[in-house]
């Protein structure tokens, strides 16, 4: 019997669908699945190929109950199928400040008395410093001998404890710590996330302005410059001027300086053993013109850059709350940084029990993780401040049972990089050319242009993040102001060769670049959602989705601001908005160009824009896929909330990932997916590898899933490539 019919004959055994661990189709046959899987990845080991990390970021105190605390970890470590312990250093609350090179031995020594028995059941080591410039002051001040300069805020508000990033005294301090750490040979040394220039309470939000930062800045301006002068030129509203550039130059090549520093300090000490970045919101670090590949590239000396992107929920989210931000944030942090490197995402239940987090959703973190290409997970689950493993918890069972899937998702390289779907346009460099409006925050120079990747994920619609290489015959999606980011001719080009989602944001910033003309626009303008002028959106032209004629979408409730815009010519408007005495205020969705999605919202809009997400708007916003983009529209899923889809070509073989954020049990998934070959598809789900068969079905242009998705459930439907 041969392998296909030998799949189809399991298909059709039993009652349910067949399970096989090695017996796969042709086009699987380099996706190995078995499910009793325990081997553990070497130190170095890095690629696609390698195992599914687990590794446990752990507090435990010198000398404070260490032989009951080390037998707990040792413990813990055979049952969860921990491959690495990371050793978080003077963390949090009893963190003293920036700890002297005395106050450093008895933790190190502390790990060299554990490490050993880590090693003779197969677990490696790293350490995890919970300093480098200092997360925030709390209280804390600087020791004798601590020569440091301090950080300064744009108010002047100078920092007890926090470092300036230029101090010299300060940076010696450091690179002597990290020699100091790398001659225990760890696996991995972390550069925590305070490795930034923002959120360093109780300072004001956002950099340094002390006074060697002013020499500095000006240096560069060509002439001296006071602080409240640097700062009203670096967030002057409107178009931005000069001092900008120099703020964010600035930061940037200090940032990638020090990361240099500490990568090559380790890399003295040891070759073997990684430096890995824990990095925060994308967004946020934009502000300071972070440079993602000097700074992984600096880090790693040579090796393959490691990066521990943040998972939006240190305590436990709603599904749908995490999937939006999980799309914003996670997935955005996965598309900024080099191709090479392993991500290790940050499962963090703070503060630490069941009682921040449950263990269903610690599972769902996990397995989901998968959607970012994950080499593996850093786990926080346990305390800071010295209990260790706490057994009765009861972490143990879901992890062994999370790893099963997240191994098997690892095995088939669902990369970012190879995903299709509408392709979501960003600027690791926009805040240089975004324009702020009130000029007070450093805040302000955030960008906004991941608004269609929270709202498309939870509307089932596949999508990716991509930077602009002058696509032709697209699907892609815009927002906020990232067209400032590009010339002229590259909008025109964009606007004028793809089928483009627009938000209102995205809308009025052409606006203001006078580019309206390209969107058949005469004018648009902002109303506020509370004034009353928007009440309600109602389906025009007789048209019915969601089996409504007429239908009707709320315009005021948590939709964010309306763009009440004029057109002048070829635009088709799929619906109007209108007031609470029924008349008609503007239009509502429309497109223009043939080509163009107009959507007239997309600014403040509270609770993660909850009010723009309503079955009426999925259809219609997937019909207009399916009508314009034809062969090219993205993978979608029929009638779900709160379902993501994502699509990945590999090669020989297509997948979708699948991810319920939800808590309904769907028993049938409508999808539409063209190319997709239906014959030998294989689900790998956390049950094992099963052939569809007869549970996979062909119904017009649609497939119909017959196994389902279970609530906070993650599966991969693979199929050979048609």
């Amino acid at each position: 019997m041969n392998r296909r019919n030998f799949c189809r004959r399991l298909a059709k055994t039993g009652s349910g669908l067949a399970f096989t661990a090695g017996l796969v189709p042709n086009f699987l046959s380099s996706v190995p699945i078995k499910a009793s899987e325990t081997s553990k990845a070497q130190p170095g080991q890095t690629g696609a190929g390698a195992p599914f990390l687990y590794i446990l970021r752990l507090a435990m105190v010198p000398d404070f109950h260490e032989q009951e605390r080390a037998e707990a970890l040792l413990s813990f470590c055979r049952e969860a199928e921990i491959d690495d312990v990371a050793f978080i250093l003077w963390a949090e609350e009893l963190n003293t400040g920036h700890p002297t090179p005395e106050e450093v031995e008895p933790w190190l020594r502390m790990v060299e008395r554990v490490k050993p028995r880590l090693a003779a059941q197969g677990v490696s080591t790293s350490l995890n410093p919970w300093a480098s410039l200092l997360h925030a002051d709390r209280g804390r001040v600087l020791k004798a001998g601590q020569k440091f300069r301090l950080m300064v805020d744009p108010d002047g508000r100078t920092a007890s404890a926090t470092a300036c990033p230029l101090c010299p005294v300060w940076r010696e301090h450091l690179r002597q710590q990290y020699e100091r750490l790398a001659q225990l040979h760890p696996r991995i040394i972390w550069v925590d996330d305070d490795f930034r220039l923002h959120n360093h309470s109780p300072l004001q939000w956002g950099g340094c302005f002390c006074e060697l930062h002013l020499q500095e800045y000006s240096r560069r301006a060509g002439r001296p410059v006071q602080r409240e002068e640097f700062v009203q030129g670096v967030l002057q509203p409107g178009a931005p001027q000069p001092f900008r550039r120099i703020w964010l130059d600035t930061s940037r090549e200090t940032m990638v300086e020090l990361a240099r520093m500490l990568g090559q300090a380790v890399r003295r000490v040891t070759p073997e053993t990684q430096v890995g970045l824990m990095s925060s919101s994308p967004a946020v670090h934009c502000v300071e013109g972070r440079d993602w590949e000097g700074v992984l590239r600096g880090f790693s000396a040579g090796q393959a850059p490691v990066n521990r992107p943040h998972l939006p929920s240190y305590v436990e989210a709603t599904g749908p709350e995490y999937l939006w931000n999980f799309s914003r944030i996670s997935r955005l942090s996965a598309a900024m940084v080099p191709s090479d490197t392993l991500l290790y995402p940050e499962l963090e239940n703070w503060p630490h029990s069941r009682f921040s987090k449950s263990r269903t959703f610690t599972r769902f973190q996990i397995e989901s993780a998968a959607a970012l290409g994950a080499a593996g997970i850093t786990m926080d689950i346990f305390d800071l401040f010295g209990n260790g493993p706490m057994p009765q918890e009861g972490y143990a069972g879901v992890l062994v049972q999370a790893k099963t899937l997240a191994k098997r998702l690892r095995e088939l390289k669902l990369e970012p990089r190879r995903e299709t779907g509408v392709q979501i346009l960003f600027n690791p460099k926009a805040s240089y050319s975004l324009w702020t409006e009130k000029g007070r925050s450093l805040s302000e120079l955030a960008p906004d242009e991941s608004f269609w990747a929270g709202f498309l994920g939870v509307m089932g619609i596949a999508h990716t993040y991509r930077e602009w290489n002058g696509q032709q015959q697209d699907v892609l999606a815009i927002s906020g102001q990232y067209c400032r980011g590009l010339k002229e001719g590259q909008v025109r080009d964009l606007l004028s060769k793809n089928i483009v989602l627009l938000n209102g944001d995205a809308i009025f910033t052409l606006q203001q670049m006078g580019l309206n003309e390209l969107l058949g626009i005469r004018r648009a303008e902002w109303v506020a959602a509370d004034s009353g002028i928007p009440s309600y959106e109602q389906v025009t032209g007789g048209r019915v989705y969601a089996g409504l004629q007429g239908a009707r979408l709320t315009a005021q409730a948590l939709t964010g601001d309306y763009l009440k815009i004029e057109y002048v010519e070829d635009v088709v408007e799929y619906s109007e908005v209108r007031n609470y005495s029924d008349v008609r205020t503007g239009p509502g969705m429309a497109v223009a160009r043939q080509r163009l999605i107009l959507l007239p919202y997309g600014r403040g809009g509270g609770m993660d824009y909850q009010g723009l997400r309503h079955p009426v708007r999925q259809a219609l916003l997937q019909s207009l896929l399916l009508e314009l983009a034809g062969n090219r529209c993205p993978a979608l899923l029929r009638d779900t909330a709160n379902v993501a889809v994502y699509a990945y070509d590999l090669g020989v073989r297509r997948a979708l990932l699948l991810v319920n954020a939800s808590l309904d049990d769907y028993s049938e998934l409508r999808l539409s997916s063209a190319g997709v070959d239906t014959r030998d598809a294989i689900e790998i789900a956390s049950e094992g590898t099963r052939v569809l068969g007869g549970y996979l079905q062909r119904e017009g242009d649609e497939l119909v899933l017959k196994s389902g998705l279970r609530p906070l459930e993650v599966k991969a439907l693979v199929f050979p490539q048609a």
